[in-house]
């Protein structure tokens, strides 16, 4: 029997896999092996349960014993229950008829169907290979870049393929399990257990959901699937191969941006993922075609003459007859030059006067150091019908962003840069030769060994199981003590160890990634350094009687890095099978469902200068416990707060150059540019950004818990000072951005969340990367990707509608929908944090960012700066906020 979660072959009657600690359903398939059926298929042996049947490797003896997949439908539904059995024999019969009419290279061939008894049975081409969940799961980094695209483009092959069939075919349940790679890298795509017909007009899909992290939210009873929804499941599997990001872990709609885990990751592909995992299916791309031709086509610079910009059609010029009329309670506005803003849609003249416009906003571009043309942009459908206007040159692009290799180390974990280590010693035995060097990507261990309260939490979850022995070598009731609770835990299995990893998200560190950690790049024979000090670790004679002490008893041995009981205590399993060294990762040593000793490494308390070394290799095999045998885990994703996105420090260009300065002024006929100039380089260190701008919601719970007044403001032409005077809002409006609130609301609020406002060199960081973008995606505006005037919705939209809008870090809503407050004064470049700039307490206009529904879309511009005396609110101001790194 296999394993239904990664395939690995497992014994009768074993409620947990071996390798991904899964658990095992138990067996009710009714052949067995040698079985014949219909004299003509051989029963080998049992392969797993299928959602509506048991499947077997069986033989034909028509086709020279060929090996089949043999599936045979359940009787799964209540005795008498006729309706439930006629309903499934009409499931099994649909999903063969599916199969039957279909011929494509990654779709297994349907051989037979047939009927024995009650028993209904489907012989299938046996697909000879492994899961693609097994294949993620016998790897310690993501699938390589190449292989992932190669792996996608089959994938959307062959769901572009199923959509393409009268009527469209829509497989509803694409996950790593359901997809086989052949021996030659070739995919297949398995279970039609739930794929159906599309039926336009249906409002909704029955009670037959996919895979939870995998399905999209239309599949659980809110609306019809259809090709869209195989779109989401692409990209989720997709992110999951080039990030090893969980999607049933995530706690957010949407998991990160996929180059925010994984460098290499092209931006432009890490967007289109993004895109096509929007939760309405209206922001997805419409079709796998579409959704290819985003991987495939990264925007491109050419040498062209014109950037076309989308419009609307029915755009009215009010003229500059207006623009002397500052009222400060009308929203922020760029003060135009020689010709009038635009004004769309709600009543134009009345408004402009009603209004009393305007604030004077500064505009501004980028700093690059050379001009060129950039490419003519075909705009994504947007709700405007638009048309095109000229825009001037603007700067060449800058190169892709430089992403840090070292982030926030998780709670509780330490950080190891990605470098050159050296592994193995002539100072052992020969099990630790030969020395050689190897690159290690960048991973955080966990600081200390898991302790029993952790480990026991796990098992009160009903996620781990607990070692069969309790005890330690002085304390019999070691496990269930709850006086060490803070020990390591001890007596536990490589499955299972390997299976509490799991449950956290993470997993057993390699043996490579153990000795790097240990000795860091400069190679030292012990965590601490190369002089041999028994007074820096637990081992006899330690006055502790041979037994085990809590976590960081010896801090004296630490690593530079800070990790702690590398040496002595216990020590610790590794994923690693023991194989000889030169260490490699694609030699199969790292394979989970392989049977062998597992390398174990660290020493424990009975060690000496010898076996304490950090280069020193043990090992157990995986059912073996001892008490003196723990585990750490390790992950290679950084840490980043809920709802929070990680903006990484580093120097970069803050404004924009003469040159561009002039392109953009002559481009939006703005008359004042000197407030965003000179450029300047700057420094700014790594901080954390709200993901989208603050909420009413989660403004609503600040107002509760503290009394804070609630967000006011008579002048309101479109129906934003939504608050009801029992501070709540309506349900409606819930998740759009708050409005409507003072510098010192903002403040309040950042306070009280425990984070603050973020510095206007801080947004701009979030919005531009290294500074060679004009708007947070790109270099060519799009009203698709941004609620401006543009868009003519003359309103806030809720928080993180355009995912295509991201800025280079995974940051939402940076340009458009409202300006935000930044902490800083407004004061003119070169831009200086310590001038006074940042001052709490100093009296003038603060900073805004961003833009916002009731501005043209060059108010968005990432460089453009706005300002509004702090004591003032508006209904298109709002705010998010920053936090700094623990």
């Amino acid at each position: 029997m296999q394993c239904p979660r990664c395939a690995t072959n497992v014994k009768d009657g074993a409620k947990f896999c071996p390798a991904c600690g899964a658990g095992i359903p138990s067996w009710t398939g009714r052949l067995v092996k040698d079985d014949v059926l219909i004299s003509r298929y051989r029963v080998i042996r049992p392969l797993a349960r299928g959602g509506m049947g048991a499947v077997y490797l069986a033989t034909d003896n028509r086709l020279g014993d060929a090996p089949v997949a043999l599936k045979e439908m359940m009787l799964s539904h209540a005795p008498g229950d006729t309706k439930a059995w006629e309903q499934a024999i009409s499931d099994f019969h649909r999903e063969a008829a599916l199969l039957a009419r279909l011929s494509h290279p990654n779709l297994p061939r349907v051989i037979d169907q047939f009927q024995i008894d009650d028993n209904q049975f489907l012989a299938m081409e046996y697909v000879e290979g492994r899961t693609l969940r097994a294949e993620m799961e016998s790897r310690t980094e993501p699938i390589p870049l190449e292989l992932a695209l190669s792996w996608f483009h089959q994938l959307a092959s062959v769901l572009g393929y199923l959509h393409a069939q009268d009527p469209p075919i829509i497989y509803r349940d694409l996950k790593p399990t359901n997809v086989m790679i052949r021996t030659d890298e070739r995919i297949a795509l398995i279970d039609f257990g739930i794929a159906r017909l599309y039926k336009p007009g249906q409002a909704g899909d029955t009670a037959i959901y996919g895979t939870p992290g995998y399905a999209p939210p239309e599949q659980y009873g809110i609306g019809q699937t259809d090709a869209r929804s195989d779109v989401y499941s692409l990209a989720m599997v997709f992110h999951e191969m080039l990030t090893r990001f969980d999607p049933v872990r995530r706690t957010s709609n949407r998991p990160p941006l996929a180059n925010t885990l994984r460098p290499d990751v092209p931006f432009h592909v890490a967007q289109a993922i993004h895109r096509a995992l929007a939760n309405e299916a209206d922001e997805r791309f419409q079709t796998i075609k579409q959704f290819v031709a985003a991987v495939d086509q990264p925007a491109t610079v050419a040498t062209v003459d014109t950037v076309m910009i989308a419009q609307p059609k029915s755009q009215v010029y009010a003229e500059t007859a207006a623009t002397s009329l500052i009222d400060s309670q009308a929203p922020p506005r760029p003060r135009p030059g020689r010709r009038g803003l635009v004004l769309g849609g709600i009543g134009i003249a009345g408004l402009l006067l009603a209004l009393g416009l305007m604030f004077v906003l500064r505009n501004q571009n980028t700093a690059d150091p050379a001009a060129t043309m950039i490419s003519q942009s075909v705009p994504s459908a947007s709700p405007a019908d638009a048309t095109a206007t000229t825009v001037a040159k603007v700067a060449t692009p800058t190169p892709p962003l430089a992403t840090p290799t070292l982030g926030p180390a998780p709670p509780g974990m330490v950080g190891i840069i990605a470098g050159t280590y050296t592994l193995g010693s002539d100072a052992g035995p020969p099990d630790e030769q030969p020395i050689h060097s190897i690159s290690v990507n960048t991973f955080y261990l966990d600081r200390t060994e898991v302790t029993v309260g952790d480990y026991r939490r796990c098992v009160e979850d009903g996620q781990c199981t607990p070692p069969t022995d309790r005890s330690s070598l002085t304390h019999p009731d070691y496990f269930d003590n709850p006086e060490f609770a803070a020990y390591p835990v001890i007596n536990v299995t490589w499955d299972q160890a390997r299976t509490y990893c799991q449950a956290q998200g993470r997993r057993l560190p390699t043996e490579l990634e153990w000795e790097s950690a240990a000795r860091g790049t400069e190679g030292r024979v012990y965590p601490w350094g190369d002089e041999w000090d028994p007074s820096r670790l637990n081992i006899w004679g330690s006055g502790q009687d041979g037994d085990v002490l809590a976590p960081g008893a010896f801090p004296a041995g630490a690593t530079p890095e800070g990790l702690l009981d590398l040496a002595g205590n216990v020590a610790e399993w590794t994923s690693t099978l023991d194989q000889t060294y030169p260490y490699s990762a694609n030699d199969g040593r790292e394979l989970a469902n392989q049977y062998g000793p597992r390398i174990v490494r660290g020493s424990f308390n009975g060690s000496n200068a010898i076996n304490a070394r950090a280069a020193a290799r043990n090992r157990r095999q995986p059912n073996e416990f001892a008490n003196n045998l723990g585990f750490r885990c390790v992950t290679n994703s950084f840490y980043v707060p809920a709802g929070m996105d990680y903006i990484p420090g580093g120097t970069w260009t803050l404004g924009v150059s003469e040159e561009d300065s002039r392109a953009i002024a002559a481009t939006y006929e703005f008359s004042d540019t000197v407030n965003y100039q000179p450029a300047n380089v700057i420094t700014t260190t790594e901080f954390y950004l709200d993901h989208t701008e603050v909420t009413n919601a989660a403004y609503a719970a600040f107002v509760s818990a503290t009394n804070h007044p609630l967000p006011r403001n008579s002048f309101d032409p479109v129906g934003l000072a939504v608050w009801n005077d029992d501070g709540t809002i309506p349900v409606t409006r819930t998740d759009h951005p708050v409005v409507n609130v003072t510098w010192a609301d903002a403040t309040a609020y950042c306070t009280w969340a425990g984070k603050r406002l973020p510095t206007e060199a801080e947004w701009e960081r979030a919005a531009r990367g290294d500074g060679g973008r004009l708007w947070p995606w790109g270099r060519e505006w799009d009203t698709a990707k941004a609620n401006t005037k543009e868009s003519l919705l003359q309103t806030t939209t809720a928080a993180g509608t355009y995912p295509a809008g991201a800025g280079p870090y995974g940051t939402l809503d940076l340009a458009g929908n409202v300006w935000e407050w930044t902490n800083s004064l407004n004061r003119p470049y070169p831009y200086r944090a310590d001038d006074g700039r940042e001052s709490a307490t100093d009296g003038g206009g603060r900073v805004l960012r961003g833009g916002s529904w009731f501005d043209e879309q060059p108010a968005s511009l990432s460089s453009l700066r706005n300002s509004l005396l702090p004591n003032l609110a508006n209904t298109n101001v709002g705010f998010r906020c920053a936090q700094d790194l623990p």
